[in-house]
C-alpha cells in the first residue's frame, strides 16, 4: 500500500445562516378532521375495492404484453387541504405493505403517501 502525505484544509466563510420553519410539529399531535367513522370506512372500503379491480385488469394487461412488474398496487392517500395526513397506520411491513413515499404539496397546502400493498394482501 503507497503512503500517502495529504495536508488538511480548510473552508472558511463558505455559508449563510438563512431562517427556517417546518411545516411539521414534531412530538405533537397531528390535526386530523373529525369524520363520521361508518360513512367514512364504507367511502375507503368502496374506493379501496374499485382499485383493486383497476389493478386486476392492469395487471392483466401487462401480463398479456409480456412487461415484467412487481406483483402489487400502488396507492396515494391525500390529507385534506390544511390538514395533517395520519401515515402511522399506513404501513405493515409483516403483511407487506409498504409506506413508499410521503410528499407536500405546497401548492394545495396538503400531504400526500404512496403506499405499496402486495396483491396477496
Amino acid at each position: 500500500m503507497t503512503k500517502q502525505n495529504l495536508r488538511h484544509f480548510f473552508v472558511a466563510q463558505t455559508g449563510e445562516s438563512i431562517g427556517f420553519t417546518s411545516k411539521l410539529r414534531g412530538g405533537e399531535k397531528p390535526v386530523i378532521p373529525e369524520r363520521i367513522r361508518e360513512q367514512h370506512g364504507t367511502k375507503i372500503k368502496q374506493r379501496l375495492e374499485k382499485a383493486w379491480q383497476q389493478a386486476t385488469m392492469i395487471d392483466e394487461q401487462r401480463k398479456a404484453v409480456a412487461l415484467s412488474t412487481r406483483d402489487g398496487l400502488y396507492l396515494e392517500f391525500e390529507s385534506s387541504p390544511g390538514y395533517d395526513l395520519a401515515t402511522k397506520g399506513l404501513e405493515q411491513t409483516k403483511s407487506g405493505i409498504r409506506l413508499a413515499n410521503i410528499r407536500t404539496d405546497d401548492a394545495e397546502d396538503k400531504y400526500i403517501a404512496t403506499v405499496f400493498i402486495p396483491l396477496c394482501k
